[in-house]
């Protein structure tokens, strides 16, 4: 009967292991700082030659599910959309819709900033065409960029005119020229309802129009003593937000129904966070 060889087991050294110990040890303490700079947003500038923060470009357009392109480069995320992790330079952007006209801008990326390119209308990529000839004053585009709502100016009366998806015009009101100041205009959200504010012999006026309704309009400022108004719309549309001397206080855009939300004087502005003020 053969008998085979004795197994030989080998056993690291007490030396070897405590070097490459010391050696992970050594790997941590250099890696460590490292990934905690990446997650902090910072990046090595090859241009510039040092470490910086990184900033951030935050795009929104009307309409929205555009694309953006940063230097020629297409992002994965259409607007509205935040690229973050940009080095600090300047980008070539460029903002592009099917159906719409592009648009492009340079834009500085600062160290640790965002750098906003919002409130950006997409016009329809089509021949104009003339729809109304008269002087026109303020004016504001619907969320998606379809309707359009302006003041007028006839020689004899100031009129709020809207025009849906390129239309007719609707006649939303009618005033004399002297009646109102300081006029302009805000789409709802839900882009189906237009809010009209403006100034007269101190206090503020605030009607709520719908074009698709012309007779349903809604007197907001009837609701509240006279005086100065802030009056702004909700997140979704569905009620109005006004501050006045006694408080803030919602309106709902269909039945005019108050309710309160704080009833407190010194309250300078309301917007719809939570139903915080």
């Amino acid at each position: 009967m053969a008998i085979g060889r004795p197994a030989q087991i080998s056993v690291m050294q007490p030396r070897t292991r405590t070097v490459i110990t010391a050696l992970f040890v050594l790997a941590f303490f250099l890696s460590a700082p490292v990934l905690i700079l990446y997650t902090s947003g910072y990046r090595y500038n090859w241009k510039r030659q040092r470490v910086q923060k990184t900033g951030i470009i935050q795009a929104e357009t009307v309409p929205a599910e555009a694309k953006v392109f940063l230097d020629g480069s297409l992002q994965r995320k259409p607007t509205p959309a935040s690229y973050a992790r940009l080095l600090p330079e300047d980008y070539l952007v460029r903002i592009e819709k099917k159906g719409y006209l592009s648009w492009e801008k340079t834009l500085e990326v600062k160290s640790g900033r965002s750098t906003f390119a919002t409130g950006i209308v997409l016009y329809a990529d089509a021949l104009p065409r003339l729809v109304l000839e008269r002087r026109a004053g303020a004016a504001a585009w619907s969320p998606d960029g379809t309707d359009v709502a302006f003041l007028t100016d006839d020689g004899a009366w100031m009129e709020v005119v809207a025009l849906a998806d390129g239309g007719e015009p609707v006649l939303l009101a009618r005033f004399a020229l002297d009646a109102y100041a300081d006029g302009t205009l805000t789409w709802s959200p839900d882009g189906s309802a237009v809010l009209f504010t403006a100034t007269s012999e101190g206090a503020t006026h605030a009607m709520r129009f719908l074009p698709s309704a012309p007779n349903d309009a809604l007197s907001v400022h009837e609701n509240f003593p006279t005086g100065p108004l802030v009056v702004r719309w909700n997140g979704d549309g569905s009620a109005l937000m006004v501050v006045n001397t006694l408080g803030a206080f919602t309106v709902d855009s269909t039945t005019g129904a108050v309710s309160p939300i704080r009833l407190e004087s010194g309250i300078k502005d309301v917007m719809d966070s939570g139903r915080s003020t």
